[in-house]
């Protein structure tokens, strides 16, 4: 009986990897390890290293491997063929494998997504499973196609139809239409932001440092979301500069004003979506931030929150049943 599952959720900067319980419902964390042993890190060290690109594949499993071994030291329990789920960029062009992505649409209960199972050398016998993304002739994601199976699976009745915010270093807005993903856009929110605060010229007039704690009460964020909404970005983001230039000591207050900005501007397409309600997939600050944002737009009442990683949890899972043709009563 396999009674959990071991989430890798392995990112551009971060390797997360999680013991999990796999039965259906309030799933239980039984340990998590965390480091920045992400995949653009990970694949400049294959690179460095000179090893053939045979060798590629067995240089990314040895960090799996490595993960596995310290969730076993962190709950004492032997992982012996606990099987394994990989989400993320490790499908990707600098990841272990580069799968092809899926087409849109796909089924938003994961059956028709691109995934594949692989070897991990050298270790006991068990499933793993790699996740791969999706694409339409415009857009890709990797990782979201994992987070709205699911969200989709604690959400049935949006199925009919629905929009699914994703936010993020790269948010994803997917619409959902009778049981299947149907088109996606992608916003550049949260790069843009680090790029403005931290690299441009803006940046000397911005705290990069500051953090976001109640979004919903700070007036600087809540303007900002408003000016992202019914403005131009391009010249409102400059704004930071002018201010900062009157009074220095507003480098703080423009960290807020340039968050809610570049927010606004992202959720101002969310206007145009008639009645549509609105499935936001995020945790901590930035699930208060776009739902302060929501309110200031008028759309809070449209919006229903879910947590990132139950999501990723439960979507790894319904995939890992397709794929191994576990069933619920299985677990």
């Amino acid at each position: 009986m396999v009674d959990y599952f071991l989430s890798c959720d392995w990112g551009t900067s971060a390797f997360r990897m999680k013991l999990a319980g796999l039965s259906a419902g309030a799933r239980t964390i039984y340990g998590a390890v965390r480091h920045r042993q992400g995949i653009k890190p990970t694949f400049k060290a294959w690179q460095e290293s000179g090893g053939p690109a045979a060798d590629r594949q067995a240089f990314y499993t040895r960090i799996i491997k490595n993960g596995i071994a310290e969730l076993e030291k962190l709950t004492g329990l032997d992982l012996t063929g606990v099987p394994v789920v990989i989400s993320g960029m490790a499908s990707s062009s600098i990841g272990m494998i580069d799968l092809p992505y899926k087409a849109l649409p796909f089924r938003i209960d994961g059956s028709d997504l691109e995934f594949r199972p692989i070897a991990l050398p050298g270790g006991t016998e068990r499933a793993c499973l790699l996740i791969s993304g999706a694409r339409t002739p415009d857009d890709v994601m990797r990782g979201e196609e994992t987070l709205l199976v699911g969200a989709a699976a604690a959400r049935p009745s949006a199925e009919t139809e629905g929009l699914y915010v994703f936010p993020g270093t790269h948010s994803k807005h997917i619409h959902v239409k009778n049981g299947l993903a149907t088109g996606f856009r992608t916003y550049m929110t949260g790069e843009i932001f680090e790029l403005l605060s931290r690299q441009s010229t803006l940046s000397q007039g911005i705290n990069a440092e500051e953090k976001m704690e109640s979004p919903d009460r700070d007036e600087h964020f809540r303007t900002g979301v408003r000016q992202g909404i019914t403005g131009n970005l391009l010249n409102q983001a400059f704004h930071t500069r002018a201010w900062f230039l009157a009074d220095p000591a507003r480098r703080s207050a423009n960290f807020h004003f340039l968050s809610g900005l570049l927010i606004g501007a992202e959720i101002r397409d969310l206007l145009g979506e008639q009645n549509l309600a609105f499935t936001v997939v995020a945790d901590g600050v930035l699930a208060r931030a776009y739902g302060a944002a929501l309110a200031e737009a008028g759309l809070a009442e449209r919006a229903t929150f879910l947590d990132t990683e139950e999501a990723l949890l439960d979507g790894q899972a319904a995939i890992l049943r397709i794929a191994t043709g576990l069933s619920d009563d299985q677990d």
